[in-house]
C-alpha cells in the first residue's frame, strides 16, 4: 500500500545529470541536475553553478513535481478529471544516459547518473 511505499522509498533519489543547449545568439550550454523522488514520482531540476559565472543564485529551474510530458494543461482541472484523463508523465524507468526529455520548450540531453542511480537501475530496470 501507500505507507509501504512510504517507508521503501522515503528518502530514495536518482539523480541525473543533464544539459541545456541554448540556441540563441551567445547561448551556452548549462548544466543541470534532475532529481527523481521514488516515493511519490516527482522531479526537481537544479542549474549548476560554477565560482564567479555572473548567474543570480536562484538555481531551481523546477521546483518539486511531476515531470509532465509537454506542457501542462492551460485548464483548471478538477481531482476527477486528472483521474479520468491524466497527462502524460515521465517515470523513472523511461530515464536513461542519452534520453532527451522536454522542459518547458527547452530539450535535456540526460548525460551522466551517480553511482547509486546506476546500482538502481540495474536492479529494477
Amino acid at each position: 500500500g501507500v505507507s509501504d511505499r512510504f517507508l521503501n522509498l522515503d528518502r530514495k533519489v536518482l539523480r541525473f545529470y543533464c544539459s541545456w543547449g541554448d540556441q540563441r545568439p551567445y547561448g551556452e550550454e548549462k548544466q543541470f541536475v534532475l532529481n527523481y523522488f521514488l516515493v511519490d514520482d516527482t522531479v526537481e531540476i537544479l542549474e549548476v553553478h560554477t565560482r564567479n559565472d555572473g548567474r543570480d543564485p536562484w538555481n531551481s529551474l523546477l521546483k518539486r513535481r511531476p515531470l509532465l510530458k509537454g506542457l501542462p494543461r492551460q485548464v483548471i482541472e478538477t481531482e476527477e478529471d486528472r483521474k479520468k484523463n491524466p497527462q502524460a508523465r515521465w517515470h523513472w524507468s523511461e530515464l536513461s544516459i542519452g534520453t532527451v526529455i522536454q522542459v518547458y520548450h527547452r530539450d535535456f540531453l540526460i548525460r551522466d547518473c551517480d553511482q547509486y542511480t546506476r546500482d538502481w537501475m540495474d536492479k529494477h530496470g
